[in-house]
């Protein structure tokens, strides 16, 4: 039902699907769709009221308020398994049980028995677990989602929710500035769609999955990979020449609004920012282990509360200075990535075409890449890639000092 006073006048571009509307939506009228990208987008039914409450609550529309403090980290986990299994420095397993510790639950994005991504409640170390790593796909924040954290704070109960900049905006504009509520966000580089990952894992065909990685750290933390642990074997490839990871980083797979995130900004809607720290040597002056660090942004004295609570957590904090932080490693803190102009064209063909022939049409795998993605594996075996790391490293070290 196309009316003003809905949010059927928002589309791909200015909406970023967090479902906020139908959440509030008092006739429960407005469902959450896939659109003809597969993007998630609310659809309203015809008993709409016009009430206009979902457009009033619209975090695209109305954001919150935002908030900043000039603290800066970098952390790094002291569980090595839990490193290992994470994109960066592993702060999300160590927010996550510290929550609940205090009695608390946690809401991150994890896989489904499908491998769809969705935001699911944690109680459990085993079920945080699950929401560990990169996913470059959109996730479903549902009714069922919003409906159990209302119920958690209606009860008093503490709730971690970690998501990207446009959800925690959403869980912020439901519930206000709750003394019970802990908001994480990531900084975001965009979000491909559910279909285009539906496509590039029907077209790889593994068959059974085992688990699912978008970076893991084959070549160490600077040098991800897509690994997928299948029935008959493993899967590994960097986003050279692997075509999700290729058609993600490049920008054609993104969501029309990411291209002008309404969510960007230095001062931010959640309690605690997290993102990648790529350049560990140059912030902190101490050598980089390569395997991975966390930038963390403080932002609200609520965060900082919940970081000290993790004086019993095995992690390892270094103090940095926020705004080199947000130069060396966010870019993507204000930045968007720009629209690509074969987006739509690219979308309508993955629909009709096996998700490698279309991604090699538009974005080529040259010889080339095939040729460094070899040679890479055989640097990263023999140790050159270590090498040539730690001999960078000490340039940098001798420079900075």
């Amino acid at each position: 039902m196309v009316c003003r006073s809905n949010v059927s006048i928002m589309d791909e571009s200015s909406c970023s699907g967090c479902g906020l509307c139908s959440f509030v939506c008092p006739m429960r009228c407005v469902e959450m769709k896939e659109n003809e990208r597969g993007f998630i987008l609310p659809a309203v039914g015809n008993n709409c009221i016009a009430c206009g409450k979902c457009l009033a609550d619209c975090p695209s529309i109305n954001p919150p308020v935002s908030d900043y403090l000039d603290i800066g980290l970098v952390a790094q986990s002291g569980v090595s398994e839990n490193l290992v299994a994470s994109t960066g420095g592993g702060m999300h397993l160590h927010l996550a049980n510290s929550m609940m510790a205090l009695g608390g639950v946690s809401y991150g994005a994890a896989f489904s028995d499908e491998w769809a991504v969705e935001h699911i409640e944690c109680h459990t170390a085993e079920e945080v677990m699950r929401c560990r790593g990169s996913k470059y796909v959109q996730s479903s924040l549902t009714n069922k989602v919003f409906a159990s954290i209302k119920k958690n704070l209606e009860q008093n109960i503490p709730v971690l929710f970690t998501g990207l900049p446009c959800q925690t905006a959403a869980v912020k504009t439901a519930f206000g500035d709750n003394a019970s509520l802990f908001l994480v966000d990531l900084v975001c580089h965009g979000v491909a769609s559910p279909m285009a990952w539906r496509q590039y894992l029907s077209d790889m065909q593994f068959g059974r999955i085992e688990s699912i990685r978008f970076r893991n750290k084959t070549y160490g933390y600077h040098m991800s990979t897509m690994r997928v642990v299948y029935e008959s074997g493993v899967y590994s490839k960097s986003g050279r020449i692997d075509p999700y990871l290729r058609a993600f980083f490049s920008g054609i797979a993104h969501r029309k609004s990411c291209n002008e995130c309404k969510f960007k900004g230095r001062r931010r809607y959640s309690d605690i920012t997290l993102f990648d720290c790529g350049r560990y040597c140059e912030l902190t002056g101490d050598n980089d282990d390569d395997l991975g660090h966390t930038s963390v942004l403080v932002n609200t004295k609520k965060g900082e509360k919940l970081l000290l609570e993790l004086g019993k957590e095995e992690v390892v904090f270094s103090a940095i200075d926020r705004g080199m932080g947000e130069q060396l490693n966010g870019k993507m803190i204000e930045g968007c990535t720009p629209k690509h102009p074969r987006s739509d064209s690219f979308y309508s063909q993955i629909l009709s075409n096996s998700f490698s022939s279309v991604v090699q049409s538009y974005l080529p795998i040259k010889l080339s890449d095939y040729c460094i993605e070899a040679v890479k594996g055989l640097a990263c075996k023999t140790g050159i890639l270590t090498f040539l790391r730690k001999a960078k490293e000490r340039k940098l070290l001798v420079t900075k000092h």
